[in-house]
């Protein structure tokens, strides 16, 4: 169809229902040489309705919150949560309390032909492509602000939207290993798996106690007494669990609790700091800065720009 834009072509709103049977493509990870149509980074202000997608896509939360509804299930992102999307499944995003949520997205194809088609994408019909040996790549992945992935990520958006004759082929190398890492993420989860779910409990109510702490400081080898476990089995395990070190956690409880502080107009960025166990201002502006890509002041303007609107 004549005049349809990019967006058009990758995606189209609902309402839909999952379509009953899928063909299936399989492909080899040698094989992959991604096909990227968008690469940006955006902030989303409202709610968006419900559509589908025509291929695949990688969104990365930077700061806010979404709720993502399936037909069958929800899924809420936050700061430095990946999701991969596939094509043909209807999806709805909430805001969480109607904050912004800062985002970066990619829409692609693994390989060119894959599926096979002569036309733009919206003339295709319901697939999935799944890679052989069993592996996949996870709906929802929990990284840091320092993970490759993300840092992959950023440049292909950068070199997605750059102007030399190599920026095409740097995007697609850039995103051709952020797959292979999540690849890589997912077979690693699923090995270790069985073992770690043993101490899921445990390690829930390790996290609950961070919550109680997040005025005081709190050692690897308090949480590790307070799992039960040895320091050593403890790191490994939580990292497993939770894709992240148990003091990177921490502090991205600190940094969660203090964005929800900063929605309180009362309260100066000093009070929140010490609220959230960071020891100076200057501190709490550092760490959250390096995270979100703002300092909190700026944050608060944003909370309060987007409730006026």
């Amino acid at each position: 169809m004549p005049g349809k834009t990019l967006i058009e072509k990758v995606q189209q709103p609902g309402p839909h229902k999952r379509p009953a049977s899928f063909r299936a493509f399989t492909v080899d990870l040698d094989a992959i040489k991604p096909v990227i149509r968008i690469a940006h980074r955006s902030t989303i202000k409202r709610d968006m309705p419900q559509r589908i997608i025509f291929d695949h896509e990688l969104v990365l939360v930077l700061s806010g919150r979404v709720v993502v509804e399936f037909v069958d299930h929800t899924v809420e992102l936050k700061a430095s949560d990946l999701l991969f999307l596939q094509p043909y499944e209807p999806h709805a995003l909430s805001l969480v309390a109607d904050l912004p949520c800062d985002h970066v997205a990619v829409h692609f194809d693994f390989a060119p032909g894959l599926p096979a088609y002569t036309q733009d994408p919206y003339r295709r019909r319901p697939y999935q492509v799944r890679f052989t040996q069993g592996l996949a790549i996870s709906e929802r992945i929990t990284l840091n602000a320092h993970h490759p992935a993300v840092h992959g990520l950023m440049r292909v958006v950068e070199a997605h939207n750059g102007k030399h004759p190599w920026s095409s082929m740097e995007a697609s190398l850039s995103l051709s290993g952020v797959l292979l890492e999540l690849v890589r993420m997912n077979s690693s989860v699923q090995s270790s798996r069985t073992q770690t779910d043993r101490h899921a409990i445990d390690l829930e109510r390790v996290v609950a106690f961070m919550r109680t702490r997040l005025m005081h400081s709190v050692t690897v080898e308090e949480l590790a007494d307070h799992a039960g476990l040895s320091v050593s089995h403890f790191n490994r395990l939580f990292t497993s669990w939770a894709g992240c070190s148990p003091m990177r956690y921490f502090q991205r409880l600190r940094l969660e609790a203090s964005r929800r502080l900063l929605a309180d107009e009362n309260l100066s960025i000093k009070q929140v700091a010490l609220a959230c166990g960071f020891k100076d201002p200057y501190h709490f502006s550092k760490v959250f800065s390096r995270h979100d890509g703002l300092p909190p002041s700026a944050y608060r303007e944003a909370l309060l720009a987007g409730r006026l609107k």
